[in-house]
């Protein structure tokens, strides 16, 4: 067991570097199937619209969001975020095309 320990130890960064790049590549063979990628977009909508359709999950999730939206620093880190986008380009041409309508 302590020779087992020790030879572990010696060899701990290529243990851990190949099961890095075995993870990785593991997930990147997954996000990149489509069907993974359809089946995920399924669940996803699946989930939300359980959540809008149960009262009580609704509750919690609006309760959670106040919460957090109340706090000063999402509040800064919104301001900012809207603040940049409103700076883009895009988003300037697609509120004039709105606007002239």
């Amino acid at each position: 067991s302590g020779i087992g320990f020790l030879f572990t130890y010696g060899f701990k960064d290529d243990i851990k570097e190949n099961i890095g790049s075995t993870g990785a590549e593991i997930t990147s063979r997954t996000l990149g199937d489509q069907e993974v990628q359809k089946q995920a977009r399924e669940l996803a909508r699946g989930v939300v619209y359980e959540l809008l359709n149960d009262d009580r999950a609704l509750e919690l999730t609006t309760s959670f969001l106040n919460d957090v939206l109340n706090r000063e620093y999402t509040r800064q880190a919104v301001l900012k975020l809207l603040g940049h986008v409103a700076s883009l380009e895009s988003t300037q041409t697609m509120l004039a095309d709105l606007f002239k309508r």
